[in-house]
């Protein structure tokens, strides 16, 4: 068997041969273009692509792909990595990103009669942080006692609470 050439030469030639060419058309490939991701390039219809969102911006996480053209139906359009069937068209997808939610906690803080905590009220913090208080007694008076979740700590005139992940009183 001889592989496919644009030509063929019979060498030693002590015998009759014959030579016989078959043509067919090349399959049509169509472009896929992909947007914050991989998977670009020229496809042939019914053969699976596979597209890979790029690593998401600062600050952001991968939401979902948008379908910018092209008759296709993704297996998965929330996945980072998903598929398609290709079809006889130009397909043209998008991963779209979004901001990672932010998440809070509420510090409640209160003071007794003669004297102030600042900050006073409910006091949003980003999940994570950290947040100092004042306890300050008004004139002639002195902390009595300072409790942090119901709980008694020392009495001093700062709190700090540090690497929050939950609601504090």
């Amino acid at each position: 068997e001889v592989t496919a050439a644009t030509s063929y030469t019979f060498s030693d030639i002590n015998a009759n041969h014959t030579i016989e060419a078959a043509f067919k058309v090349p399959a049509s490939k169509y472009t896929v273009t992909v947007t914050n991701g991989s998977g670009s390039g020229q496809y042939a219809q019914g053969e699976t692509v596979t597209i890979t969102a790029s690593a998401a911006p600062s600050g952001q996480q991968f939401k979902e792909w948008k379908i910018v053209s092209g008759n296709i139906t993704l297996a998965s359009s929330t996945s980072e990595t998903t598929s398609f069937t290709m079809p006889a068209e130009e397909v043209s997808v998008k991963a779209i990103y979004e901001a990672v939610p932010v998440t809070e906690y509420t510090i409640t803080a209160t003071a007794g009669a003669n004297g102030t905590i600042s900050p006073n009220g409910a006091v949003r913090v980003t999940a994570g942080g950290s947040q100092t208080f004042t306890i300050s007694p008004s004139s002639g008076y002195v902390i009595d006692s300072l409790k942090v979740d119901g709980l008694e700590v020392t009495a001093a005139t700062s709190y700090t609470f540090s690497d929050i992940n939950a609601n504090h009183t």
